[in-house]
Order: C-alpha cells, then structure tokens, then sequence
C-alpha cells in the first residue's frame, strides 16, 4: 500500500485518534498527493494543484483573482459577501494540509473560529502548495494581486521548505520545484509504474541501512553550512519586506510566521510522534539536524529584522513544545490537533490586532 513507508515515520501515532483515519482516507490522500498532477506555468517558479474532487480532499478552482486551483476551505461566508475579511494563507504542504480531511485544515479550523465570535465575517483562503518557499510565495503573492484578489490579511507560514532547499540542498536562492526543474521522464514513470511498489521493495531492502540517503557533501563542512544558513535567511528577510512593500501598496496587513516542526525543538520523549520523527529523519536525511539548528536560528534572527522594520513577524517554532497529543505524522506535517493549536494561535493574533485598530 502506498501508506506503509509512513508506518516507520509518526503516521499511526498521529492518526491513531482520527475519527476519519482509514483505508478510503489513505488512499484518496495519495491520489490527491501525486507531483505529476501539478501545474507550473511556463516561465515562473509557481506551482498549482490540478483540480481534485474527493470525499475528504478537494481542491477547486478558485472564482477570484487568478482563478487558479486552491484547497477548499469551509467557509461561513463567500468572498464577496457585504463586510467581508478576506484571509490569504500562504505556505507550503503544511499550510495545505493534505494529511486531514477540508474541514480539519489550518484554514477551515481558523475560519471556524474567527467566525465564532460573530465580531466580523470572514472568508479565508487556502492557497498552500507542496514543496513552496518563501521566494515563491512571494511571486504567488504578486501574482495574485495583480489577477485582482483583493485581501485584507495575508499570512505567509513558513520556514521549513526554505531551510531544506536553501541549507540542506545547498540553494538559497532556489525552489524545490518550478517549470524548469520537473523531469517529464519522471513524470511520465510516476504515472505508469506503481512507485508504492519500489519504495516497498527498497525499504525492505535498506532495513538494516543506517542511512537510507546518503549525506550531502556540503552538510559535512560547518562552516559551509553557516554559510547557506546566512545566505537562506537574507533571501527569507528580503522576501517578506517585499510581501510587507506589497502590503502598503495594496492595503492589507501581512503577518510573516516562522512555523513549527517536528524535526527542530526539544521534544519530550513521552510521545511517540516525535521519537518516531527523529528515528526517521536520521536515517533518510542525515545530518538534517544540523541544518535545522543553524537555520531555525538565522531565521529567528529574521524575525527580528523584520520586527524592526515594522513587519508583524512571529517566531513559532516553539508552539508545540507543550503539546498534550502526539501531532507529528513525519517531520514538519500534523494532525487535525496540530493544525487547531496553530489555528487557535492565529486566530488570536488577528483578532488582538483587530482589537488595536
């Protein structure tokens, strides 16, 4: 089944306690997941989801702005609806949440909650997508208000996609995944061959492995790393004082978030997610803590930067040090449960500003 490799990761520790958990939900979750049914439009580094319609995921066209695929989103309200706040919610795979059902997203949780109040109507929009950076939120970000979203908040979740491409892959400037980077070839075998058999096969056969990829030669050198972690947390700084400069000159508030993952911040063994997660980040990305401790703590450093030149900057990367459930189903995505500590959290920092104003 396609599901087994996340067996050995913190999958069934996380879902063991989800009411939606099964076998449907498994194997929609990785039809809905397949790379080969992206789009990326010539000539830019933005990446889309094809249209996708399930019982738990279902990603659509959206009938604002650029009109481009989205995850949907349970909302109260309609984008267009009298008084309305629209919410923008920029990130990557965690902020578009695969691992649960439209209505456990960070998105669908916070929209549940800020409607709640009853103070104001809002319509939040989920336009995460795997494998994205803060280099490309920016663009989506521009690329979106020039099609003519209108947003009065946009959030940009971020952090881990640019410390794996820019430390761990040693491109700071880079994208994981753009036109110009896709392998058609690959794309093409993704579709024919049923992949779930490989991975089952080569897991079977590297079991008694220490390391199942081996270790990027820069990641042996510190000093090199330092280097990649500088560099990747000038390119995130500059990238958000952009999305702050589009903020002024399209009047919407912006709040940049350093996210939280499972793979940085010291866990208590007593959960099963995070043992599970270290286990498993060991050994198919090794060293990879290395690249976590050096580049978590340049961008908080960022944050602060930006903190000083007026940007809402927030740096979660503790949020889950206090959690009471095991969250983690691998190394940066969560449950239904994580998604709701996040989406209590920026719940409440939109409704303090508000409160402000």
């Amino acid at each position: 089944m396609p599901w087994e490799s996340e067996l050995e990761i913190a999958a069934k520790a996380a879902y063991e306690t989800e009411p939606f958990y099964s076998e449907d939900f498994l194997l929609e979750k990785y039809s809905a997941m397949k790379p080969g049914e992206w789009k990326t439009p010539e000539g830019t580094r933005l990446i889309f989801k094809k249209e996708f319609h399930g019982k738990y995921i279902n990603a659509e066209s959206a009938d604002y702005g650029s009109k481009n695929v989205v995850r949907r989103t349970i909302n109260k309200y309609n984008y267009n609806d009298k008084d309305v706040i629209k919410v923008l919610m920029l990130g990557g795979s965690t902020m578009y949440c695969n691992d649960v059902p439209d209505d456990l997203t960070i998105s669908s949780q916070l929209s549940q909650i800020l409607n709640s109040s009853g103070k104001n109507k809002y319509f939040v929009i989920n336009a995460g997508v795997d494998s994205a950076n803060s280099s490309q939120e920016l663009e989506r970000l521009e690329f979106e208000l020039k099609e003519g979203l209108k947003p009065d908040i946009v959030i940009g979740y971020h952090a881990y996609n640019d410390i794996v491409n820019g430390i761990y892959f040693n491109e700071p400037e880079g994208v994981m995944f753009d036109y110009e980077s896709r392998n058609k070839i690959k794309e093409f075998i993704s579709k024919i061959t049923p992949s779930n058999i490989y991975k089952r096969i080569r897991c079977e056969a590297d079991k008694n492995n220490d390391n199942i990829r081996e270790v990027q030669e820069h990641m042996n050198d510190i000093s090199k790393v330092k280097v990649l972690a500088v560099r990747t947390g000038e390119v995130f700084t500059d990238n958000n004082l952009k999305m702050q400069e589009l903020s002024v000159q399209y009047g919407f508030k912006y709040y940049c978030i350093v996210q939280p993952v499972g793979v940085y911040g010291d866990y208590p063994d007593s959960f099963e997610d995070a043992k599970r997660v270290r286990s498993w980040a060991s050994k198919y990305m090794p060293k990879f803590f290395l690249a976590c401790d050096e580049g978590y703590a340049i961008l908080k450093k960022s944050v602060e930067d930006l903190k000083k030149q007026n940007v809402k900057a927030y740096d979660w990367s503790g949020l889950f040090l206090n959690k009471k459930d095991n969250i983690f189903i691998d190394a940066c995505h969560i449950n239904s449960k994580g998604n709701k500590i996040v989406a209590e959290a920026m719940a409440k920092m939109i409704q303090e500003q508000m409160m402000q104003e």
